[in-house]
């Protein structure tokens, strides 16, 4: 993958956190760590990521009310809940509402890896295929000048970061 996968790291256990940070870093992870819900959304608000891995249980916001937040905030984000409290209706309940996947901790790295790699694919193929979508209803219109469509061809190549 040509550019960096951008995760948004939230778990109100700040060694946790930390952890996680330099491992994934040091597979090529850009990550941002937050401990808490306030915190994430915030730096949500700062960069666009492609994947936000969020604790269900914290003290505060709880997953739950940070991952809805994310989600109307970028619809595109690619949320995994990361969980000391697994269920199977809780997963299903997350997977309803939009998570991309769910996770119980102890969790294997090498997993966690690979999913986190897995939802940037899909998320960057939604772009991609949104790009192209208003690209060809740009191009369909006769009515464009070329300095309209390269004005809007840059507006969107920055929307989408392609």
């Amino acid at each position: 993958m040509s550019q960096k996968i951008s995760v948004l790291l939230v778990d109100d256990e700040e060694e946790l956190v930390q952890y996680l940070s330099r491992r994934l870093t040091a597979r090529g992870i850009d990550v941002t760590g937050r401990t808490s819900g306030a915190e994430a959304l915030t730096a949500a608000t700062e960069r666009d990521f492609d994947v936000a891995v969020v604790d269900l249980r914290m003290p505060g916001m709880s997953g739950d009310e940070v991952t809805e937040q994310l989600l109307q905030q970028d619809p595109t984000l690619k949320v995994i809940i990361l969980t000391g409290h697994a269920s199977n209706s809780s997963a299903l309940e997350f997977s309803a509402r939009g998570a991309f996947r769910y996770l119980a901790k102890p969790h294997d790295f090498d997993a966690l890896v690979k999913v986190i790699q897995e939802a940037s694919e899909v998320r960057r193929s939604q772009l991609r295929e949104q790009f192209e979508e208003e690209m060809e209803e740009i191009l369909a219109r006769r009515d464009t000048s070329p300095q309209e469509l390269l004005t809007r061809w840059r507006e969107l190549q920055q929307k989408y970061g392609q």
